[in-house]
Formats: C-alpha cells, sequence, structure tokens
C-alpha cells in the first residue's frame, strides 16, 4: 500500500503547533509553582531574641577609673529578605533593665534596611539605612550610607583568614533638625554678653551632617574549631558638621554658613563569637571608643568621661 505524505506545509504547521503545545504546557506549569511577589516578604519572614549584658568602664571627674554592670537587655529582632535575600529588612524592641534597679524599660526602636547591590568575591557594594523609630517623645532619626569593600581570603594550616576594607559615606538626619549655639556678629563684629562672652543664639542646622568613615578588619577561623571565630574591626570616622553665624546689619538678619566643624573619632570592635548549633551562638564584643587616634575621651556634662571600654556579652537564638 503507499504511504500518504503530508504537503511540507502541513509539516511545518503541525511542527509549530506542537512547539506552541510545549511552551504552553511549560508556561502553565510554571505559572502554577510561581510564589506571588506580594506573599514573599510574609514568607521570608525570621525571627530572634538576644540576651545581652552590658558592662563599662569609664572614668570619673576626679580621675578615678569604675568600672560596673551597667544593663541587661533583650532584644528581639523581627525581619525578613527579599529579591533572592539581597534585600534585608528588621526592627528591633530592646527591653533594657538597669542594674540595681527592678525597673524594665523599652529603648527606642532600631531600624535598618540593607540591600547587597553587587556581592562578589572580592569587591560589594551595600547600601543601607538604619535609625531609631519614634517612641515616647523621641524623634525619628535616620542615618543612610554606602558601603564600599574590598575583601580576600587566605586559608592557611592553622584556618581561614578574610581580610577587609572599605569606605563609608555617611547623611544623618531625621523629623527634629539639628541645633546649635552660632555666635553673633552686628555691623561686621562680634556683638559681645554683658559678661564680655561672645553673644551666641540656638539656630536649626539648614543642611545635614555628614560622616566619612574608614574601616579596616579581618576574621580568623581555625580549622581546629570552626565554630569559633576572632573578628577585629576598626572604624575611623570623620564627621562634618556646618558651622554658622548670624550676622546683622541696619536692622536685617541673616543666618550664614562659615564652613564645618571637623570631628574624628576611631572605635575598635573585637568580637569572639561561638557557634553552637545552626540556632544558637554565645558572642563576647569588646568595644574602644576613642577620639581622634586614640586619644583621651571628652568629658560629659556630668564630668565623667565617656566609656572608652565597652563589654558585651550576648546570648543570641534564632526562633524562625
Amino acid at each position: 500500500m503507499e504511504k500518504l505524505g503530508l504537503h511540507p506545509l502541513c509539516k511545518s504547521v503541525l511542527l509549530v503547533g506542537t512547539a506552541i503545545c510545549a511552551v504552553s504546557a511549560q508556561a502553565a506549569e510554571v505559572t502554577v509553582t510561581k510564589k506571588a511577589a506580594i506573599m514573599t516578604p510574609i514568607e521570608n519572614m525570621y525571627g530572634r531574641v538576644e540576651v545581652r549584658q552590658t558592662s563599662m568602664r569609664w572614668m570619673n571627674a576626679d580621675g578615678k577609673v569604675d568600672n560596673d554592670v551597667t544593663s541587661y537587655r533583650l532584644i528581639p529582632r523581627l525581619g525578613t529578605t527579599a529579591f533572592n535575600d539581597r534585600l534585608d529588612v528588621y526592627v528591633e524592641v530592646p527591653v533594657t533593665s538597669q542594674t540595681r534597679s527592678s525597673m524594665y524599660s523599652q529603648s527606642p526602636t532600631v531600624y535598618q534596611a540593607t540591600f547587597a547591590a553587587l556581592s562578589g568575591d572580592v569587591f560589594s557594594i551595600t547600601p543601607y539605612v538604619q535609625g531609631y523609630l519614634p517612641y515616647d517623645g523621641s524623634d525619628f532619626s535616620s542615618d543612610a550610607a554606602v558601603n564600599f569593600t574590598a575583601a580576600t581570603t587566605y586559608e592557611s594550616v592553622l584556618g581561614a583568614l578574610d581580610l577587609r576594607a572599605g569606605v563609608e559615606p555617611h547623611v544623618s538626619s531625621g523629623t527634629e533638625p539639628t541645633k546649635s549655639d552660632v555666635r553673633i556678629r552686628r555691623n561686621g563684629a562680634l556683638a559681645l554678653g554683658q559678661d564680655g562672652s561672645p553673644e551666641t543664639r540656638t539656630v536649626d542646622h539648614k543642611e545635614p551632617t555628614t560622616m566619612m568613615e574608614y574601616l579596616l578588619g579581618f576574621t580568623f577561623t581555625p580549622h581546629a574549631a570552626k565554630k569559633l571565630s576572632l573578628s577585629v574591626d576598626t572604624f575611623i570616622d570623620r564627621e562634618y558638621a556646618p558651622v554658622y553665624e548670624i550676622r546683622e546689619s541696619d536692622g536685617a538678619q541673616s543666618l550664614e554658613k562659615t564652613g564645618y566643624k571637623v570631628g574624628d573619632a576611631t572605635t575598635t570592635d573585637v568580637v569572639l563569637n561561638y557557634a553552637a548549633d545552626s540556632l544558637t551562638s554565645v558572642q563576647s564584643l569588646t568595644r574602644l571608643r576613642n577620639d581622634g587616634w586614640y586619644a583621651a575621651g571628652v568629658r560629659s556634662a556630668d564630668g565623667s568621661r565617656m566609656p572608652q571600654i565597652e563589654q558585651r556579652i550576648s546570648l543570641i537564638h534564632k526562633l524562625f
């Protein structure tokens, strides 16, 4: 019997139709299994809790050095991730108990949003924003920054050494404007008070305070104890706060910016972390604060110096 042949055009139509059906079936399968975008942040929620003890070391006005446990904190964190975990947003609501007191108080809520714009093996770019939410009369504050970090890893017989260096430009803002006392210049001369000191007036800043932070650090993880890691990071901050002057002449008054007040600070964090398991870790953080390059501390209003050494012992547990 002679076999019936199909016209070439018919064969082409059949092949195209078969391909369309196959693609449609695959698309239908993908549509069924694809997650709704609006549900991604909810499905990717996570929570953890931290129990922290904080100790301080400071110098009193009489030069005596004191050491004391200052507070205990319970810090629950609720967060979520999106865009394949590139975006991480969380809030923390700390509950603080001061030592030698039975009173508990809620501290302002901390928030942070981090986006991994570029995450490579050597170089990364991470913009983020952090600050405090309004609570009990406090104002909303925001610190926006972009982290540029270069990192590399060295493997040795003893363990892995991660080296990093970076820079972060910062801009601070909030609902409450920054205020400062500025001098008054009348008809070209500084105005003086009755006691002969320069006359000042409190004004709101017209522009935010900016800061450039330089960081250098490393993390060492020994092969003999891979659950244990030691990290040391040094942060050098240079802050630029605008300086103003009130100028009065012939009854007219204007607020003029005369420059910037530059302030330097150095912070060193030494972190020893032990990951007991995938959910629980114990952490010790020793923070050394200094003005400039490890200079003496600045005296506060009560005559004492700011804490030069802060010690934190934390138990961190992942809830979900």
